[in-house]
């Protein structure tokens, strides 16, 4: 729960909910597009983009991409710990965000906690 000040990041991994996106975002806030529907056009809320002083940052990953990579990292056959360069709890997620936009890492990966 945000208390109605909305997300500081928020991921749309779907495709068509981009207006969502940008209106659950807080001020000053990030949004990450990276759903894909070559269908969806929405009309995007400029006002609420320049409004709340947003960053959307959009990228694109092939819908078949996804069962071949978690193949991949189950079998065992990357080594993570050569690609990525930190390892941190899912709660540090901004000290990890920062570390990037501070071009301290390159790659990081984000534990769920128990």
């Amino acid at each position: 729960q945000t208390r109605g000040i909305g997300a500081d990041i928020v991921v749309e991994a779907y495709g068509p909910l981009l207006v969502e996106a940008i209106n659950l975002a807080r001020c000053n806030g990030v949004v990450l597009q990276f759903g894909h529907d070559e269908l969806a056009e929405p009309k995007v809320p400029l006002r609420e983009i320049v409004k709340k002083e947003l960053t959307i940052h959009g990228g694109f990953i092939g819908r078949f991409s996804f069962d071949k990579v978690a193949r991949i990292l189950e079998g065992g056959d990357m080594p993570l710990e050569k690609i990525a360069s930190h390892r941190m709890p899912l709660k540090d997620v901004h000290k990890g965000l920062e570390l990037l936009r501070k071009q301290q890492a390159l790659k990081i990966i984000l534990e769920p906690e128990e």
